[in-house]
């Protein structure tokens, strides 16, 4: 199928409300020559910033995890979810089925009373609206504050096997038997990737096999079921570094630092790469109250900024040197949102 066309424009800053007032008077004398005249105001008002609700917060907050347990999303968000202090005690909840869209779905039919709190990435706010699989947009949604920064994906396979290097999976893509792949998420962005690729080189001599989560996915490479796995670089790499698996090719238009002896899709000949080096948010329903927002955006910032988050995203082979704030994201999933529509235009499903 084509995937229809879609517009994405940045959500809404956050609304300030600001009075100023102001006062002032006259001598009603005339001063004596030496006496300048005196000209007294009213201090100007302080602009008072919204209040939270009574009591906020005062029950249990459920963070909505849409993928698995296990995978990269929910990792994210329960380091994030040790380290951060609401002032009251939190859940973990994953609502897994369609890339993402039962749990962002049922995010928004929850109350937007700062007791729900979601998370999401390219596959359900980006990629499935744009193929008309849900019943919303980017735009019903708020981004609080990114889990990371923006990472690319790798292609993986078995040491010795015919696939295990760029050239040698290419020839059997062209010329051999069929090539037999998998990914973590169907419909996600390394999915999509890979898509791209065959596009671009011409072929569909590829078929997926589905399997649930990246470490499934990884498992059925070592056990030879299937001949590669597109999986994110970040927690993918630690196979690579074990050599358990071999990185045939990174997704990106250059080398990655993770992994700097692997030549990149960049480097063969692959164009626009870079457009699949998604990243992670904590986001909530755009109806939620601006002082609940704030008071959410305060305390995950300061748990993002921890050390111990560092130390949990060095274990993913991740490292952020500036976090993504609510403006910064908007401006990343428009620039997102048109690069997929122009990959949706090129590639069939």
């Amino acid at each position: 199928m084509k995937f229809k066309k879609i517009v994405c424009g940045a959500l809404s800053l956050a609304m300030a409300l600001s009075l100023a007032a102001c006062g002032g008077g006259r001598s009603t004398s005339t001063p004596a020559p030496s006496a300048p005249a005196t000209v007294e105001s009213a201090p100007a008002a302080t602009p008072e910033a919204p209040a939270l609700p009574d009591g906020y917060p005062s029950k249990n907050i459920d963070w909505l995890v849409p993928v698995a347990a296990g995978a990269s999303l929910d990792l994210h968000i329960r380091a994030l979810d040790q380290i951060v202090d609401f002032g009251s005690t939190t859940s973990v909840t994953n609502m897994v089925g369609a890339s993402q869209v039962l749990g962002l779905t049922e995010l928004l039919s929850r109350e937007a009373d700062g007791y729900t709190i979601g998370c999401s990435a390219f596959a359900g706010s980006i990629i499935q609206p744009a193929m008309g699989n849900t019943d919303y947009t980017v735009d019903d949604f708020r981004p609080i504050a990114a889990l990371n920064e923006p990472t690319c994906n790798i292609i993986l396979a078995k040491p010795g096997s015919d696939v295990d290097t760029w050239e040698g999976l290419k020839d059997r893509l062209l010329n051999g038997d069929t090539v037999y792949y998998t990914t973590n998420n169907v419909g996600a962005v390394p999915h999509i990737a890979f898509l791209s690729m065959l596009d671009q080189l011409g072929t569909t001599n590829a078929e997926l096999v589905s399997f649930d989560g990246a470490a499934a996915c990884a498992t059925a490479v070592m056990g030879g079921h299937v001949d590669i796995a597109i999986l994110d670089i970040g927690p993918s790499a630690n196979y690579v570094k074990e050599g358990t698996l071999v990185n045939v090719l990174t997704v990106a238009e250059e080398r990655s630092p993770i992994l700097p002896d692997s030549p990149s899709a960049g480097e063969v000949g692959f164009e626009g790469m870079d457009a699949f080096a998604g990243f992670i948010w904590v986001t909530v329903s755009k109806d939620m109250p601006e002082p609940i927002v704030e008071f959410l955006r305060e305390k995950i910032t300061a748990a993002l900024e921890s050390d111990e988050y560092k130390e949990f995203l060095a274990t993913q082979n991740e490292t952020v040197e500036q976090f993504m704030g609510e403006e910064e994201i908007n401006a990343r999933l428009a620039e997102a949102a048109a690069m997929y529509n122009d990959i949706f235009t090129r590639v069939d499903m």
